[in-house]
């Protein structure tokens, strides 16, 4: 409620100190008789007029002592009258809580927001590992794209070239049996294992031979006249393998020579690995340090299992699909239908077979417990097996790599 005050302008007298309080706040006014320098609350202010004394009495300024105090001061000419409207307090402790519940909200939403800017910032830090994995792709297919058209510009002056020796061929009698064609140093049945093998062909034609190719299934290892190229197993999956070397002549006859060999590999040296290592996901996540590691009984831990892939082969590899199955043979699946690979491959919009290109490596998701147990990931993980489903671009078939876990 608002308290009026009204006084003649006559002389008002107060005390050099003046306190009061207004809800919890402590007002001091301090004056100084002949100065016109006061303090409100330890703050300097400049008056209009100084405190005077006159017949024993102290005049002070009305208008900045009441207004220091937070009242309105009007003056009424024709009445010659001050009024004095003090605060309502009321209304004033009305407003401060007002400001204390509004400052307590937008405190509630800054903390609101800062959560969503975590989770922002999360999912930005995903977008660029999926961008930056994209961009590796793109790269690699570029790059084979290059590899493509120079040998496709090779091949196109090869042609040009063929085209001018079979034309100088014809120029001469006519030819009409095939080039016999006989591989000297290997054998239909011979089994390779890791020593290269250099082909030592013989083609015996009437005409002049012109052209020769040797192709290992699909891929073709060699296209110049006189050097078959060689085989080598270390950079070859084990497995039944055919090779085939062809020959034409200036009188553009065809002949042919093919004949199947095995490549056997000790297992410990094949040139496609695939190693099993038990990690701990939760220290991956910042639960333990920042890394990946192995954690002591008393600890609790993330068991997660996870395959390094290399390919050392001189054959595009394609990895189709992983199995996971725990110590007791029962086939471990993320969720209802799905194993862990198939999941990560989906949530991360990779193509539905991912090809590792010579000398690339890959690192693929098995397993993980859903939850955290008191155990190391080595002894979680022990006795689990993954199978392996690959393709072999050249000997064109899927084959499988069963490997167990062991601590």
């Amino acid at each position: 409620m608002k308290k009026i005050f009204s006084v003649f302008l006559s002389s008002i007298l107060f005390l050099s100190v003046f306190s009061t309080a207004l809800g919890n706040e402590t007002k001091e006014i301090k004056l100084t008789v002949g100065n016109t320098t006061a303090e409100v609350n330890g703050e300097k202010v400049t008056l209009d007029v100084p405190p005077t004394v006159v017949n024993g009495r102290t005049l002070v300024p009305l208008r900045f002592i009441a207004e220091s105090f937070g009242a309105e001061v009007a003056w009424d000419g024709p009445t010659r009258t001050i009024t004095l409207t003090a605060p309502d307090l009321d209304h004033l402790k009305l407003l401060v809580e007002n400001l204390t519940k509004n400052n307590e909200e937008l405190k509630a939403n800054l903390e609101k927001l800062e959560i969503e800017k975590e989770q922002l910032t999360k999912e930005n830090t995903e977008l660029k590992g999926k961008v930056g994995m994209m961009d590796t792709l793109i790269t690699k297919l570029e790059d084979q794209i290059s590899v493509l058209l120079e040998e496709n510009k090779e091949l196109k002056a090869e042609n040009k070239e063929l085209k001018e020796k079979i034309a100088e061929g014809n120029d001469k009698t006519e030819d009409t049996e095939a080039p016999i064609i006989t591989i000297k140093n290997l054998k239909a049945g011979d089994t390779l294992n890791e020593e290269k093998l250099r082909l030592e062909v013989l083609v015996e034609d009437a005409s002049k031979v012109v052209f020769s190719r040797v192709k290992l299934n699909t891929i073709v290892l060699s296209e110049t006249l006189g050097d078959y190229g060689e085989i080598d197993p270390a950079k070859m999956i084990s497995g039944e393998y055919n090779l085939t070397i062809e020959a034409i002549d200036g009188c553009a006859n065809i002949g042919n020579s093919s004949i199947t060999f095995i490549v056997a590999h000790d297992a410990k040296k094949e040139p496609i690995r695939f190693i099993l290592k038990a990690i701990d996901a939760k220290g991956m996540m910042g639960g333990g340090g920042g890394g990946p590691h192995s954690v002591t009984l008393a600890d609790s831990s993330q068991p997660y299992l996870v395959g390094e892939f290399s390919n050392k082969s001189s054959a595009s590899i394609e990895l189709v699909k992983i199995d996971t199955y725990d110590a007791e043979g029962n086939v471990f699946e993320i969720m209802p239908g799905m194993n862990f690979f198939d999941l990560a491959k989906e949530q991360m919009g990779l193509p539905k077979h991912l090809v590792i290109v010579q000398n690339d490596k890959y690192t693929a998701p098995c397993a993980i417990s859903m939850k955290e147990v008191n155990s190391k990931p080595e002894d979680y993980f022990d006795g689990w097996k993954v199978k392996i489903t690959l393709f072999d671009s050249i000997r064109e078939l899927e084959f499988t790599k069963t490997i167990r876990y062991s601590k």
